[in-house]
């Protein structure tokens, strides 16, 4: 059973929310990256592991790119 929101507005929010967070989350690991650090990720089953910031950003920019191809066609 789907549960529609009381407002309507509801949904513009979260969307406002969940795209400030990816920006935060963007922007730390760029910092970090300029710094040669790690940052803790999850690994999908439940736990963890720490990765390079800057291979992480390389993935990132290639999901970008990838999603922008995709959206393209």
């Amino acid at each position: 059973m789907e549960m529609k929101p009381v407002n309507p507005n509801t949904d513009k929010l979260s969307e406002r929310i969940i795209l400030g967070v990816r920006k935060a989350v963007r922007k730390m690991i760029e910092e970090r990256a300029a710094i040669d650090e790690v940052v803790m990720i999850g690994d999908g089953e439940e736990g963890f592991k720490y990765v390079p910031a800057k291979e992480l950003l390389e993935t990132l920019r290639k999901e970008e790119e990838n999603a922008e191809k995709q959206s393209d066609e």
